[in-house]
């Protein structure tokens, strides 16, 4: 039994031996307890669990903190002072120079001198219409001013021309241009004329070619010229005058037609009475001056060639785009046949030839038929 069970034993011994095996004196702990800082020792050693005190310390309940709530630190507000405007600057549109004023007022005498003329346009053009009105001087038609004519002429003017007057604002350029490549177109039939000429005198081998080549450039020379202007010009000029699809129809294939001719006009063939390519350089060969003059003229037909089927492009665009058609022309052409009082009487007097005759005939025959 050990000396805890004996209640008849020395208390000192007992102590004693009590100190002897307390779990304290193990190396072990002596050394951890060793390791360990004086003032952590102390508390240690000072430490009673068996304390009122500590025990009623540890018993007593803790105060709860009511939660408060969280205060900002006040802070006085400055007053803010008003912001100045930032500073003005005009703009680069809102600089304006002084070469930019002058611009503006040149543009400005432009535009009223444009103004001015389309008003002299407007009044010459309601003269015109005044005095060609019925109970105008012009007793309803006015005076035909091309061709340009003097006066001593027994022939006079065939058509009324007046580009700014009867075409719009932004059809003239092209109907002027149009104008300057007939009168090309002219110039350049003269010129072969000449140089056909030249060819007659110049040529050693066949000198009866080349006077057949002198005189179908004539007769090319005077049928053309007119020819041209009523066949493809006037209707070009009606169309762009009316915003008539009858005649843009019309222009298109007689132009067309001119331009086949004019291309096979640049080959140089003899029958058909122009200098080209194929008799400019057989005649380089006998005259070299008369060729180069005759390679001269069949550049110039190549380069009408080539004007040609520019124009007939850009008009067929603005064809295009102003809406007519193949049936629109078709009915303004029936529509012009009926308004036509040349057509309309002579269908009339057609018309009461064929009745007399059938009446006459029914009569004769009915006395025949009697007998």
């Amino acid at each position: 039994m050990s000396n805890f069970d004996n209640p008849f034993a020395d208390p000192n011994k007992q102590m004693q031996a009590n100190t002897n095996t307390s779990p304290f004196s193990d190396p072990s702990v002596q050394q951890a307890r060793g390791s360990q800082p004086s003032s952590t020792r102390a508390a240690m050693d000072e430490f009673s669990p068996f304390s009122a005190e500590q025990q009623q310390q540890q018993q007593k309940p803790q105060p709860q903190q009511q939660p408060q709530p969280a205060i900002l630190p006040y802070q006085p507000q400055q007053q803010q002072q008003p912001q100045p405007p930032p500073a003005y600057s005009a703009s680069a549109q809102q600089r304006i120079t002084s070469e930019e004023l002058e611009r503006r007022q040149r543009e400005l005498e432009a535009k009223a001198r444009e103004l001015e003329r389309r008003e002299e346009e407007q009044r010459r053009r309601e003269a015109e219409m005044a005095s060609s009105g019925p109970g105008g001087p012009a007793g309803g038609f006015r005076q035909n001013n091309w061709p340009p004519l003097p006066a001593f002429s027994p022939v006079g003017p065939c058509f009324y021309q007046d580009i700014d007057v009867d075409i719009p604002s932004e059809f003239r350029s092209l109907v002027r241009l149009s104008y300057y490549l007939w009168l090309a177109h002219v110039c350049l039939l003269l010129v072969n004329i000449l140089g056909t000429l030249a060819y007659f005198i110049g040529v050693q081998a066949s000198k009866t070619n080349a006077g057949t080549v002198f005189g179908v450039s004539l007769i090319v020379c005077v049928a053309f010229v007119p020819a041209s202007y009523v066949c493809w010009f006037r209707p070009l000029y009606k169309a762009f005058k009316n915003d008539s699809s009858f005649n843009f129809f019309l222009f298109f294939v007689m132009f067309f037609v001119q331009f086949v001719i004019l291309a096979i006009q640049c080959l140089g063939l003899d029958y058909l009475g122009s200098c080209g390519w194929i008799n400019a350089f057989v005649m380089m060969k006998q005259s070299t001056a008369v060729g180069m003059f005759m390679l001269l003229i069949a550049l110039c037909f190549t380069a009408l060639a080539g004007l040609d089927m520019a124009l007939l492009v850009r008009v067929h665009r603005i064809y295009r785009s102003t809406g007519a058609s193949f049936a629109k022309a078709r009915q303004e052409f029936s529509q012009g046949v009926l308004a036509n009082e040349a057509v309309r009487g002579a269908a009339a007097d057609a018309a009461a030839v064929s009745a007399r005759s059938a009446f006459t005939g029914g009569g004769s025959g009915g006395g025949g038929g009697r007998y």
